[in-house]
């Protein structure tokens, strides 16, 4: 399954014209981690509502800038098919992200 909410969401928060290469790596893999930790509370039978307080509260310092992002990217992953949940949806959204402009 390929993450294609990533264009949509790094083109949000990844907006900044002269970010550095680094930069969008660092900024791409916080989301990327996001991404999976969702995947995770659904495949461990979680349900959408618990996924969604369960993300949120377990933001930090460091993430807490896509809080506003938690609530497409629940809904985004559990709209998809559970079957076609890869194994690592982290490098899949990493991919996506990073070839986003």
């Amino acid at each position: 399954m390929k993450i294609t909410l990533a264009a949509a969401l790094c083109a949000s928060f990844l907006a900044a014209p002269a970010m550095a290469q680094s930069d969008k790596a660092t900024e791409c893999g916080i989301q990327a981690d996001l991404f999976q930790s969702v995947a995770d509370l659904r495949r461990d039978g979680k349900r959408k509502g618990r996924a969604l307080r369960t993300t949120r509260a377990a933001l930090t310092d460091t993430n807490r800038k896509y809080e506003a992002a938690v609530e497409p990217m629940v809904e985004y992953i559990y709209a998809v098919d559970k079957a076609q949940l890869g194994d690592d949806v982290r490098a899949q959204y990493l991919e996506q992200c990073m070839a986003a402009q």
